[in-house]
């Protein structure tokens, strides 16, 4: 499992991994414009918001904001309720993030994180810091670049294989849709935004019947959620039945909601 650290200044909170072979960051590096002014950022990239690419020592990094969605992003854009550092989007993915690396899921590295304390004592706003996968594309641009059929049936079998391993060992992504599934030149396929994803971290084997039931249920909402953004996406919706059918092919090779079924 692991382990994160904090450094307090005021009402910022700044957390990074307990063991960690990259830099420690200084606090700047989460502020867009300053990488900007110290000529580090390499690019930016944006889907349902602005995420910042960027190079420090040598380490090619990304920096993303925490947004609100949903009806909520009507009362405050970027502000969550404090309920305690621990409960806090950004330490809650990190961790995950972190878990998911321990068993070998291909999960972006997390770097550091910023929790900042509003004005009001029960807001907060945050962003994390990655490590960018390199040369990796989403799903759907990496499928419409030059490749022959074979080559795309066998990364959307991947991509079926992958997910169900993910499911197999407890994980939940709560956002999955193809736009969070990459692809780098080798074929790997990584899943990246787990803000608000969760793992089982005491294993599979141990949780009780009523955790099994949902975690089936969920898996099975999360790949209708995917099956969704496939249809709507303009690159993937002309053919978007063989595509899904594809992904569902690899997951059902391995198959794991078979462990969870209610008996």
């Amino acid at each position: 499992m692991g382990h994160l650290i904090c450094h307090r200044s005021e009402y910022q909170y700044v957390i990074r991994p307990a063991s960690s072979a990259l830099p420690e960051l200084p606090p700047w590096v989460f502020n867009p414009n300053m990488l900007r002014e110290k000529k580090i950022l390499t690019r930016t990239a944006s889907g349902r918001a602005t995420v910042w690419f960027f190079e420090y020592q040598g380490h090619r990094l990304i920096l993303r904001h925490y947004w609100r969605g949903g009806l909520a992003a009507r009362l405050t854009k970027d502000r969550f309720l404090w309920l305690g550092l621990h409960k806090t989007r950004p330490w809650v993915e990190m961790e995950t993030l972190q878990n998911l690396q321990t068993v070998g899921m291909p999960v972006p590295r997390p770097v550091a994180a910023r929790v900042c304390r509003d004005s009001h004592p029960l807001l907060y706003t945050a962003d994390i810091i990655t490590v960018e996968i390199p040369a990796a594309l989403p799903l759907p641009d990496f499928i419409n670049s030059d490749l022959t059929d074979l080559n795309k049936k066998r990364v959307l079998f991947k991509v079926g294989v992958v997910l169900a391993r993910l499911h197999a060992v407890g994980a939940q992504h709560t956002d999955l849709n193809v736009r969070n599934i990459l692809i780098d030149p080798a074929e790997n396929v990584s899943v990246i935004d787990w803000d608000k994803g969760s793992v089982c971290t005491q294993g599979i084997s141990s949780v009780n019947r009523n955790w099994k039931t949902r975690h089936r249920y969920l898996a099975e909402r999360s790949l209708s959620r995917l099956g969704r953004s496939i249809r709507k996406d303009p690159h993937l919706k002309d053919s978007h039945q063989k595509i899904y059918a594809q992904i569902l092919n690899g997951y059902q090779s391995i198959n794991p909601l078979t462990e969870f079924d209610a008996k």
